[in-house]
């Protein structure tokens, strides 16, 4: 049907605000026309025209374009050949339901809006038909990976003239070996600002070898500034065998930095397979030694430090932690060992010629296990191998002329090269320097060579006498490790009775769970009045503790004014031994400022039922008392334990 045949609808604005209706016949099929008109959304009654074929309404003011899914017959949005359907309206935002259901829609154009965002998946449903979409000249500052590979078939799909930096994947969309991807169309992204690297395993593609899926797309990015470097070499390569047989103009990219690849053409790049070009420099934020230079090479599946000729005196003590292999060049600089690293685990090459290496320690080549090369050559101070190399074939290693001093020590060096005969490497030479002063191969020194059988060997009985007294220490220190407070608790109390303490303002300073009812009574009731019937000067906290000063500060005084500190200990030992008051006590006891801990076993716990290791070495020791004992005597086995006190002690100078 020619576009002359339609019938045309009229609008009708309803409001000043841009509000308006159609009038017209719904039973005929129909178009809409109103350009330049003051619409701020799509006229009211719209979906009432369910034979409208044509609408433009380009230079309104449209805000947003809503579900118009109803407009099942609707072929063009917009004047193709002019590209004005709503250009010059302000629509920001697509959703992806929008265009739901509109199977006879062929052609869409919202170029020139104020488009921030599109809702991923918005023009991949199945059933539309949309061939043509112009969103040029829109605010887009992104696009979805999902509104790019759109998993239908379609003719054009034009980004250009928005401010497009980055394609990402808010949907999480991925692509797999098992996915089908149908012929696509042409995806026009250029004249924005898509600059660095796409990271195409963040955009769905996780097997790399699905990448070619989607090169039915005709996707054009030529004024993309390519940072040509080791994140794009895995897609340069995958993209190898389609520019062999595939010449198009949008492929024709050019890289835009690293600088020494800027104007380099990109497919250029990639048919020569000049793969080694793309490397990323490591700065030394991300480990690289100071004045080296570090780089990741994925082409040869390595990262390089090269510190040749910087003047070290000792290997680096960090290098690039990354998921290749490393290659380390240290060569021409001063340093004397090759020493443990934990990065020469992950080192398959290793240049240390031309230094200064005299010690070669034996755990550094445990880390070598997966190294192919070390290169020793020029060091010419080297006499002596560590016996953890004899583990390593000899051709990983290129000395050159190495000369060893052997003795009957070190006759595995020998044995070492001789066992490898076929894997010495080519340019390497082994020697032997005997004791006599004479120069050998190394693969002929032997122990008969060297008239071993004569050495002086330790005596039998001096081995045997060796081995026992390492056990004995082995075992006196276990003992020390387990019982180190039983050890230090008859210490204590066997220096405690040669030393004199000076009188204190307090006998004793009793502590114990005030929260207890059983124990405050007895505390309160029992002993209380006992030690002080007989002279004692009792401290208690609950009692003596002056209001207003600190508890903590209040527990120093009085404790450190006291002779004997007295406490119970209870099935809630943890919470009461470990605050400040038990803290303090021990304290004083290590330094001999009170003279004894008294402790007194409320639960009659046994060893295994104390879990804090003094509280258990007092328990071991039988150094506590227990509260129920079967003699009923506590309080007088405590007195027995505080001696006289001060009363009695006045009367007995007097």
């Amino acid at each position: 049907m020619k576009m002359s045949e339609l019938e045309p609808l009229h609008v009708e604005y309803t409001k000043i605000q841009g509000s308006a209706v159609l009038r017209g016949r719904y039973d005929i099929k129909s178009k809409l026309e109103h350009e330049a008109g003051y619409l701020g959304a799509l006229p009211d009654n719209i979906c009432q025209y369910q034979l409208l074929v044509y609408v433009d309404l380009s230079g309104n003011k449209i805000k947003e374009i809503g579900n118009i899914s109803c407009l099942t017959k609707l072929d063009t949005l917009g004047k193709i050949s002019e590209r004005v359907y709503l250009s010059e309206n302000q629509v920001s935002f697509i959703y992806n339901r929008t265009f739901r259901g509109l199977v006879s829609l062929r052609n869409l154009n919202l170029a020139n809006n104020k488009i921030s965002y599109i809702e991923p998946y918005s023009w991949s449903h199945q059933k539309s038909s949309i061939l043509n979409i112009q969103l040029e000249g829109n605010n887009l500052s992104e696009v979805d990976v999902t509104n790019v590979t759109i998993n239908r078939h379609f003719c054009n799909l034009d980004y250009r003239h928005n401010n497009i930096e980055n394609i990402v994947n808010e949907a999480g969309w991925t692509l797999t070996a098992d996915d089908e991807i149908v012929q696509g169309g042409f995806v026009d992204l250029t004249e924005n600002s898509i600059s660095g690297v796409i990271d195409f395993l963040n955009l769905g593609f996780a097997d790399l070898k699905v990448f070619g899926k989607i090169y039915s797309y005709r996707i054009d990015l030529r004024d993309a500034s390519f940072r040509c470097d080791c994140r794009m070499e895995p897609f340069f390569q995958l993209a190898e065998s389609a520019l062999q047989v595939v010449w198009r103009s949008y492929y024709d990219m050019y890289c835009f930095s690293p600088e020494q690849l800027r104007h380099r053409s990109i497919p250029e790049l990639i048919r020569n397979k000049q793969y080694d070009l793309f490397i990323c420099d490591i700065p030394q934020t991300k480990g690289c030694p100071y004045n080296c230079y570090c780089y990741k090479q994925p082409s040869r599946d390595r990262v390089v430090v090269n510190c040749s000729g910087h003047g070290l005196d000792m290997m680096p003590k960090h290098v690039p932690r990354n998921d290749h292999p490393l290659e380390i060049y240290l060569d021409n600089n001063i340093i004397s060992s090759l020493e443990w690293r934990g990065y020469l685990n992950l080192t398959r090459k290793l240049v240390l010629s031309n230094n200064s290496i005299t010690t070669i320690e034996g755990r550094a080549v445990n880390q070598l296990q997966n190294a192919t090369e070390v290169d020793l050559r020029g060091n010419t101070k080297i006499n002596y191998l560590p016996e953890d190399i004899r583990y390593l074939k000899p051709s990983i290693f290129i000395f050159g002329e190495l000369t060893i001093n052997c003795n009957c020590s070190n006759t595995w060096y020998g044995e070492w090269i001789k066992m490898h005969e076929n894997q010495k490497g080519t340019i390497n030479n082994f020697w032997c320097q005997t004791e006599r002063s004479t120069k050998e191969a190394a693969e002929v020194v032997t122990e008969e060579l060297l008239d071993c059988s004569k050495a002086s060997m330790l005596p039998t009985w001096i081995a045997v006498t060796l081995a026992v007294l390492s056990t004995l220490i082995l075992g006196i220190s276990l003992i020390v490790k387990v019982f180190k407070y039983e050890i230090y608790l008859l210490f204590r109390t066997l220096r405690s009775k040669y030393k004199t303490y000076p009188d204190m303002y307090y006998d004793v300073y009793i502590s114990y769970d005030e929260t207890t009812d059983e124990i405050n009574k007895w505390i309160m009731h029992g002993l209380l009045p006992a030690l002080e019937q007989d002279g004692y000067r009792v401290c208690i906290p609950a009692r003596d503790f002056n209001v207003g000063i600190p508890y903590e500060d209040e527990i120093a005084d009085c404790m450190g004014r006291s002779k004997f500190v007295l406490m119970l200990f209870s099935n809630n030992e943890r919470n009461v031994f470990w605050d400040l008051e038990w803290k303090r006590a021990w304290y004083l006891y290590t330094r001999y400022q009170i003279k004894n801990i008294i402790l007194i076993n409320f639960d009659i716990l046994d060893y295994d039922s104390v879990t804090h290791p003094v509280l258990r070495a007092f328990v071991r020791l039988g150094m506590s008392l227990d509260f129920a004992n079967m003699k009923q005597s506590l309080i007088t086995d405590i007195k027995k334990k505080l001696g006289c006190s001060r009363r009695r002690n006045r009367r007995l100078k007097n």
